[in-house]
């Protein structure tokens, strides 16, 4: 194929003077990668600690435990096995071969996203070159490279990474298959699809560009093509065999307790991504995004994840004039942006979490390059265009810098039991965040607010120490232990309860 202005034509002409790779390209692949080595050794206690905790956890248990990517396990629901309804693994256990080889490291598990991220960035070039042209796709690829949202959770140990890899892998091939429509294009498209749904199941809301890119190719013949049917069909029917089967498995082998009362006969078998579904975003998909606390989310968090400037360049480049001779095939990226203003009102405003954004961040980087674009295309305004470039990047780096503040009190606490406890003996944790469970290489289960019925039923069943991080929840259930089991001190001095060292 080469370079035409026919209307049903993509251009595959490959950019520079024999070169295989546009050099700028390589320069932001670089900054994608280089910027995402900031704080690689630093331990799991910075910002969203307790979500990166429960990644590496699950990683770990695959190295140590159970070396089977079906059957994810966390650490804090007891002794184990503790199966857990979760996404598809594909981070953790990727982490995992890596934890075999090298060892449990903050930094083989920081680095996987890190490759992630970048092979995303290289993915949202190539699919925004096939549609529009070199300068567009170098824009789009350098400021989803600097999105601060992006540049945290792009080493972040969560599968958020991945999900991107993966979601623009199969826009990009199967856009290649609609011109081709060879084997080889179609497989890779339907694997990638299939996997950026088991990676994070909200990214089915990709289905509606993928019919986009479809329609823009084949028009009114799109649903009468059987090989788009299949590909649709291949995504749905695995994401269904796995969701079935990993809810099977914690049904019938999870040891999932209420932790709100322990004592109670009643476990939660740890169908997390049903529970989630079927108590907060059904009931609520439709309203959250008016009530106060959706609007507030979004206030506090579209800022912090696209930058002032970045949101403004976003609504610009939104407004459908035409800026180049091929502006006529953006209806894919049109169909994407409505497909993540949809799943912002439904999903995100319903969970409320920052890292609920991350799927807007490469869209969005398209149409603030194509506002950027216009710009650079003529002499008046290229400086304007690469004022506001750097304005991104300012603003990027003062919204994420304090994400990478350490809880240093976490890890060094963690590793300090870790030295005096005894090996493999459940801890129950006064706390909701996991972090000293993970670095003290314990399980056990958590809670801030545990009543002496829930500590004696966890005490029977087999728990060894008790560690207080929330005196203030817990008075009568400490003032019991003080009188019961002797408390020992750290040299950080915090203090922990040895079960099996009662006073007399």
């Amino acid at each position: 194929m080469t370079s035409s202005s026919s209307d049903n034509t993509v251009s595959s002409k490959k950019p520079g003077k024999g070169l295989p790779i546009d050099p700028w390209l390589l320069v932001i692949l670089i900054i994608a990668f280089s910027i995402r080595l900031y704080g690689i050794t630093a331990p799991l206690v910075d910002f969203s600690s307790w979500r990166q905790v429960d990644t590496a956890s699950i990683a770990r248990n695959f190295a140590e435990h159970e070396f089977n990517i079906l059957h994810p396990q966390l650490e804090y629901d007891g002794p184990g096995p503790n199966y857990g309804q979760l996404e598809f693994q594909i981070t953790t256990f990727i982490i995992a071969i890596l934890f075999k080889i090298g060892g449990v490291s903050d930094v083989l598990a920081r680095i996987v996203p890190v490759f992630f991220f970048t092979g995303a960035v290289l993915f949202l070039y190539l699919l925004v070159k096939r549609y529009t042209d070199r300068l567009t796709a170098n824009l789009a690829a350098l400021i989803f490279a600097i999105l601060p949202m992006g540049v945290f959770y792009g080493r972040a140990v969560q599968p958020e990474a991945a999900m991107l890899f993966f979601g623009i892998a199969s826009l990009f091939y199967f856009s290649v298959w609609c011109e081709k429509q060879d084997r080889r294009s179609f497989s890779l498209a339907a694997v990638a699809g299939a996997l950026s749904v088991l990676a994070k199941l909200p990214n089915i809301f990709l289905f509606i560009p993928v019919l986009a890119i479809a329609w823009d190719r084949f028009g009114g013949r799109t649903m009468k093509n059987w090989w788009i049917i299949i590909y649709y069909a291949i995504i749905l029917g695995v994401t269904t065999v796995f969701f079935v089967y990993s809810s099977w498995l914690v049904s019938h082998f999870g040891s999932h307790y209420d932790y709100h009362n322990y004592a109670k006969p009643t476990i939660i078998t740890g169908k997390f991504v049903s529970n989630v579904t079927a108590k907060h975003v059904i009931p609520q998909m439709l309203t959250a995004v008016a009530s106060p606390e959706g609007t507030g989310y979004f206030s506090k968090f579209l800022p912090a994840a696209l930058t002032p400037v970045g949101i403004i360049l976003l609504l610009i480049g939104l407004i459908p004039f035409r800026v180049g001779f091929r502006e006529h095939r953006l209806k894919p990226f049109y169909a994407w942006a409505g497909a993540m203003l949809l799943y912002a009102i439904t999903i995100a405003a319903v969970i409320r979490i920052d890292y609920y954004l991350v799927p807007l961040l490469p869209i969005a980087a398209f149409f603030m390059a194509r506002s950027l674009g216009l710009l650079l295309k003529y002499k008046a305004t290229w400086a304007i265009a690469a004022i506001l470039a750097g304005v991104i990047g300012y603003q990027s780096y003062q919204a994420v810098s304090p994400l990478y503040k350490q809880d240093s009190s976490l890890y060094k606490f963690g590793i300090e039991l870790k030295g005096i406890l005894r090996p493999h003996e459940p801890v129950i944790l006064g706390s909701y965040n996991p972090a000293i469970l993970y670095y003290s290489g314990h399980r056990g289960w958590r809670s801030n607010n545990l009543s002496l019925d829930s500590f004696e039923f966890l005490r029977s069943h087999g728990a060894g120490y008790y560690v207080p991080l929330n005196s203030a929840k817990e008075r009568e259930l400490l003032l019991y232990l003080k009188d019961h089991y002797k408390l020992h001190t750290t040299k950080s001095g915090c203090g922990y309860f040895d079960l099996k060292d009662q006073v007399h």
